[in-house]
């Protein structure tokens, strides 16, 4: 399921494209702390060791009921730490649970954590794509809702990262980034640029924007042999 038309995804494209190495200052820090949580998640016991445990609850960014409740959203989290938490549906209604509310932003942040593929649902993101047509999450959505909106995020970073414009846009964030560029998946480089160029995004009207290079594709050689694709799973 595709979340953009071309136009629009070549709008998203571009933008992410003229800020991204400002984008990859701000969110230098994330990246890092997401990358040394990767690193102990399968190693620690979450339920207990507590340095862990801080870093995770200001990583999620975790407030209120659900900071109330941390223990046993620790005890839920070393339960699935080892698997993919069962997918968002599931994961939402865990977390959920324990607040009687939709944890969007903390349910997908836990299954990013699990599964680096996935992408993050946070308020940068579901600020910044409308802009370019992509239908809004409010504040407080329905389940059902929420994890409906979930399903066009995931097709929609699908969509973006075979994208031959991609390609040129990670590559500047990249490059900024630094070292802990080469230990991030492409979705969550993704995620990371969503949520820190929103705002950068909204002062590009006054900014000199830098178009995207043009990706050059070769012509195909009529005389060679056809080749079978097949689809990934």
């Amino acid at each position: 399921m595709t979340g953009l038309d071309g136009a629009q995804l070549a709008r998203l494209l571009r933008d992410l494209h003229a800020t991204a190495a400002a984008a990859a200052q701000r969110a230098a820090q994330s990246a890092r702390t997401y990358l040394w949580l990767r690193a102990r998640l399968r190693d620690t016991d979450v339920s207990t060791d507590r340095p862990f445990q801080d870093r995770l609850c200001t990583h999620f960014a975790m407030r209120g009921k659900l900071r109330a409740r941390r223990s046993e959203f620790f005890a839920w989290f070393d339960s699935v730490r080892t698997g993919d938490g069962g997918g968002f549906d599931s994961v939402l209604v865990a977390v959920s649970r324990l607040t009687g509310q939709v944890e969007k932003s903390v349910a997908s942040q836990a299954l990013a954590l699990l599964d680096p593929q996935r992408p993050v649902i946070d308020r940068g993101v579901r600020e910044l794509l409308p802009r370019y047509g992509f239908e809004a999450l409010g504040e407080a959505p329905e389940f059902d809702a929420c994890t409906a909106y979930y399903r066009r995020l995931d097709g929609l970073f699908a969509q973006a990262l075979k994208d031959p414009r991609w390609a040129p846009v990670q590559q500047r964030f990249d490059a900024e980034l630094g070292d802990a560029a080469d230990a991030l998946h492409p979705a969550r480089k993704l995620y990371l640029l969503l949520s820190h160029s929103r705002r950068l995004i909204a002062l590009l009207p006054a900014l000199q924007r830098q178009p995207v290079p043009a990706v050059v594709v070769a012509a195909a050689d009529p005389a060679a042999p056809k080749a079978r694709l097949h689809l990934c799973r």
